[in-house]
């Protein structure tokens, strides 16, 4: 609740005035904004163009947003907190339709086994920012934007990607 009232600048009860459910409902509250960041990350994934274009829109979003690894992720801290039912279910939530949503795009784009590759960047993204958080070194954040960004299949110079080129010779 300090940090809380130290970054909003208010005192604790004007949070409690605005919030009357209390922690659980800053809580939600919270997860609500980092929802909003998630709809516009996926949003790039779903506008037209090429995948490697929307891959990268998607990344340059992260990477605004959490200030090149500086601010630290919400989902991590709330994963990690001991939070009520009702938080962790939002958090859950959250985190499954996000990684749906990047499968989704994988899927379109050709990747093979999409669901665990998205779970494998969700992991790489939310392990980078936690090591980023602790050390200091964003290092480590822009190396998982870097593999991320080497997630789609190699495209030929044809413009098609590779992978459907050798289904077609196939």
């Amino acid at each position: 609740m300090r940090v809380v009232s130290e970054e909003s600048g208010l005192g604790r009860s004007s949070l409690y005035h605005y919030f009357p459910g209390g922690k659980e409902e800053m809580a939600i509250a919270a997860l609500d904004a980092a929802a909003r960041l998630i709809d516009s990350a996926n949003e790039a994934l779903r506008t037209s163009g090429q995948p490697r274009k929307r891959l990268r829109a998607m990344l340059d979003i992260l990477a605004e947003y959490y200030e090149d690894g500086a601010l630290g992720c919400l989902i991590g801290t709330f994963a990690t907190a001991d939070c009520p039912p009702t938080v962790r279910s939002h958090v859950v939530a959250l985190v499954q339709s996000w990684i749906g949503s990047i499968a989704e795009f994988l899927a379109e784009a050709g990747v093979p086994d999409a669901d665990a590759e998205a779970a494998r960047s969700m992991v790489k993204l939310q392990g980078s920012l936690m090591l980023t958080g602790l050390t200091g070194d964003a290092t480590h954040f822009r190396s998982a934007l870097t593999e991320l960004s080497a997630l789609l299949p190699e495209q030929h110079p044809s413009g098609h990607d590779h992978a459907k080129h050798i289904e077609k010779r196939g």
